[in-house]
């Protein structure tokens, strides 16, 4: 998760486990982000699944209001 935190993600879930919430709130669906079309949402699935359960995972919600957050506090500290 660290490496998706990183790029400015948060692994998420949502309608779909494994989303990925940008840094401005906005939601991708992980495997339509991954470029080689032989690897499919299942596989996707069956590789995180283990290390990342999508129960253990934070909401698109509780993902986009950490992002706000963040980028609320990020705002504040700019202005001084």
């Amino acid at each position: 998760m660290q490496a998706f935190a990183d790029k400015g993600y948060i692994l998420a879930t949502g309608k779909r486990p494994y989303l990925l919430v940008d840094f401005c709130g906005g939601i991708h669906v992980l495997p339509k982000l991954i470029a080689d079309k032989t690897v499919c949402t299942k596989d996707v699935r069956a590789f995180l699944e283990k290390d990342f359960p999508p129960d253990a995972l934070p909401s698109v919600d509780e993902a986009k209001k950490s992002i706000a957050d963040h980028r609320k506090s990020i705002e504040t500290h700019l202005k001084f």
